[in-house]
């Protein structure tokens, strides 16, 4: 025979206060102050009758689904997905929300799944993860007033609600370690390589300019971004320059897998970092502290926009027709390791 189910009841009773207490301290309602002995009575009398809130109850009641969709391309890497997946749920529990995953492989917006979802009440927000937003897509989801965030590494002019970065002063300061250790030759390799067009090497560019450097087109490098091709196309660009013993004082790799490969070869052969020259990579990863030596990084943010990314969205949700700030600017930072 199944037990009888535990109700709010039975842990106020255990507790020794009223259903309407066990409900704001089982909720976290924000509005309500209770006392630390009495929040801590009925979380011990839950604990002991083993009681949980019963949500997709409570959220009937509140005409809500508690639930967001989380949309991505199936292509983006897995590690800044996951970091960046992580700050959301942080931000998604502490108001006891789920999150829905969808692929962005619609043709029309309006056919997609997530929207679908939407209308059925099944989420009550969407987040975009580094999937671009169509102008048409914006104006969709504006005119029907439906919640949503956009996280990008740039800036859309068309969109709205987005959460963007600035990498350019986390590369000043890694210009300006490489240059108080006295590199005075500091070169740029990988896929973006003599790219204005490109934020990463723009954004280097700006820095020496900043800090009274030439960049140097011999240093320079033009190397694929392709995971088969890079390695060779790195060694293309380098065994000249070794063979004429003109590599530069450091070099900034403009991705993790360019960073990975370029101290592949610098270890083949036996050219020692930072001594004979630093090294400093442009992105997030685990792997950057686990290789010896480990490797400087400039790196995103990652945890933090998926967490404000979030926050923005529900600040939208709760707006009530006030429209928040269009976007919200988070910093990259530059870590510095052993290889700088």
């Amino acid at each position: 025979m199944k037990d009888k189910r535990v109700s709010s009841k039975d842990v106020a009773r255990e507790a020794g206060v009223s259903q309407a207490t066990v409900s704001y301290v089982l909720n976290q309602s924000p509005n309500v102050k209770i006392r630390p002995e009495t929040r801590q009575a009925v979380l011990d009398a839950a604990r002991r009758l083993n009681y949980h809130v019963d949500y997709i109850a409570r959220n009937m009641r509140l005409g809500k689904s508690a639930s967001v969709a989380i949309v991505s391309n199936s292509n983006m890497p897995s590690y800044i997905f996951l970091r960046i997946l992580e700050g959301i749920k942080s931000s998604l529990k502490d108001r006891n929300y789920s999150l829905i995953v969808s692929f962005a492989n619609y043709t029309d917006i309006q056919d997609a799944e997530f929207i679908k979802s939407y209308y059925s009440n099944l989420v009550d927000g969407i987040v975009f993860v580094f999937c671009d937003l169509t102008e048409q897509g914006t104006e969709f989801l504006d005119e029907r007033q439906i919640p949503y965030v956009t996280i990008n590494a740039n800036y859309q002019p068309h969109g709205r609600h987005q959460i963007k970065t600035d990498l350019r002063p986390a590369m000043g300061d890694a210009i300006a370690q490489l240059k108080a250790a006295g590199h005075t030759n500091i070169g740029y390799i990988g896929q973006f390589a003599g790219d204005e067009k490109s934020m990463r090497y723009s954004a280097y560019r700006a820095a020496m300019r900043d800090h009274k450097m030439r960049v140097q087109s011999r240093y320079v490098y033009k190397a694929s971004g392709d995971e088969s091709l890079i390695e060779s196309a790195i060694a293309e660009q380098l065994d000249p320059v070794l063979a004429d013993s003109k590599l530069p004082h450091a070099l900034l790799c403009d991705n993790i897998l360019a960073g990975f490969y370029v101290q592949r070869y610098l270890h083949k052969n036996h050219i020692s970092m930072p001594d004979a020259i630093a090294l400093v990579v442009i992105g997030s990863n685990d792997f950057c502290k686990r290789v010896h030596p480990s490797l400087s990084a400039v790196e995103a943010p990652l945890h933090a926009i998926g967490f404000r990314g979030s926050e923005f969205l529900f600040d939208i949700m709760e707006s009530e027709g006030e429209t928040p700030a269009d976007s919200i600017v988070l910093q990259w930072q530059f870590t510095r390791r052993e290889s700088s």
